[in-house]
Order: structure tokens, then C-alpha cells, then sequence
């Protein structure tokens, strides 16, 4: 994988190691951050695990992942939810596998950069939150996806839930997936199966809500109410 300015990235199949080849341009920060956002999600799908493109926050239930396509709020939502005691799974990747009957979550190394809250302009940012853990070594229970959209500016509710059918969840959730190559009809085999059974064993939500810091609170309780978490207290 080349990603110019940045650097070469060396990925084998069966292989648990990454080659890195640095542009001389790049900084150290900057290749390390491509690996973990971009190179490692694909490797670990192309070793054989699913990942979707998602933040993730840890509760008692189990990790509820939060996925969308950029720059929708999902690694705001992370962040947020931190403040009231969730522990940050992940930022921008969770690989995930099916496992005795239930889907496992497995950690990923990351970094939860500052960004801009919904409704503050870019001088104004989330502080990321105080002794983020790093990820569990051990796979941790996926307990709920929650699929985000942007709601129309038209739109009378401020936040709109919904459990999702496996059959409308199994696109909702494969649109955010991480695939290497559809070139290998094999693998893309598996990965369909894989997302059947992560439809077919997890609760999906269909969360749409309008932007705004105004209606953070409410989002949060709403997802909260509808998924069933609580925070951990040791947290």
C-alpha cells in the first residue's frame, strides 16, 4: 500500500508483521497514524478478520461500536460518551469475529485525535479524554452496532432509533466494512458470511440525528435507552 507523502507499506498475507519504507518528507507521527487508520484495518481483513470502519466505547453490556462514513461525529460520539465513564474501545477501526455462538470484538492500537464538536467551529475542540486505556489485550463481547447518519436539515426529531432486521441490517453494516480486494472472490465469500453472522447475533441500530451540540445529550441518552448501556463505574 502506498500513500503518497507518507509512506510504502509492505502487507503479506499469513504474515503478522508490516513494512514500513517512510517518505523522506513524512514525519514519524504521520506514518505511524497511517498504519493504524489505514494500513492495519485492511491487513487484518486481508489475515482473514471482518473490521468495520467505527469507534467503539466500552460498557458492562459489552463494546458498542458506532459506525458512518467520515466526518459524520462517530469518533465525537466516542469521545463524548467517555465523559460519562465509557471506556474508548476504538477510533476509527473495530475488527470483529464470530466466536461459540456470539461476536467478538478484537483490539486494535489507536489514537483518538482532537476534533471539532458538532456545532463549534474548528478553534474549538473536544479534549480528549484524561487516561484513555489502551485496548484490552483479550477480545472483548460486541454488544450493539449503531449505524449513524445525519439526519436533513428538515427533519422534526432531533434523534431517531431504531432496532434493524438482519435483513436490513446486513447492507447497513456492509457498507462500513474494510475490504482489501474485491478481486478475491473467495474471501469476499467469507466476508459475506462473516456479516450475516454478525447481523444474524448482534442487535444493529439505525441511528439518525440532527448536528448540533445543542442535541448531544439527548443522542447520548437516546442511544443509551435504546442499546441498554450503562456505564462502568471503574472506569
Amino acid at each position: 500500500m502506498h500513500l503518497p507523502g507518507v509512506a510504502s507499506y509492505r502487507v503479506r498475507p499469513g504474515r503478522s508483521e508490516v513494512t514500513a519504507i517512510p517518505d523522506p518528507s513524512a514525519e514519524r507521527q504521520s506514518v505511524v497514524s497511517a498504519y493504524e487508520r489505514t494500513v492495519l484495518p485492511m491487513a487484518v481483513q486481508l489475515g482473514g478478520r471482518e473490521v468495520l470502519h467505527a469507534s467503539a466505547v466500552l460498557a458492562p453490556e459489552g463494546i458498542v461500536a458506532f459506525c458512518a462514513v467520515s466526518e459524520t461525529g462517530k469518533s465525537t460520539i466516542a469521545q463524548e460518551f467517555s465523559q460519562l465513564g465509557y471506556g474508548i474501545w476504538a477510533d476509527d477501526a473495530v475488527a470483529f469475529e464470530s466466536t461459540d455462538g456470539s461476536v467478538a470484538a478484537i483490539p486494535l492500537p489507536f489514537q483518538v485525535p482532537l476534533r471539532p464538536r458538532p456545532g463549534l467551529d474548528r478553534d474549538h475542540v473536544t479534549a480528549a479524554a484524561p487516561d484513555i486505556p489502551t485496548p484490552q489485550a483479550a477480545p472483548g463481547l460486541l454488544g450493539a452496532v449503531c449505524v449513524l447518519e445525519r439526519a436533513e436539515p428538515s427533519a422534526t426529531n432531533a434523534v431517531q432509533i431504531r432496532q434493524l432486521s438482519p435483513a436490513e441490517a446486513f447492507p447497513a453494516v456492509l457498507a462500513h466494512a474494510y475490504c482489501y480486494s474485491l478481486d478475491d472472490v473467495g474471501r469476499n465469500r467469507r466476508m459475506i458470511d462473516h456479516y450475516l453472522e454478525l447481523t444474524s447475533r448482534v442487535p444493529i441500530f439505525s441511528v439518525i440525528f440532527r448536528a448540533g451540540l445543542e442535541h448531544i445529550p439527548a443522542l447520548l441518552g437516546e442511544i443509551e435507552q435504546a442499546v441498554g448501556m450503562a456505564p462502568n463505574e471503574d472506569q
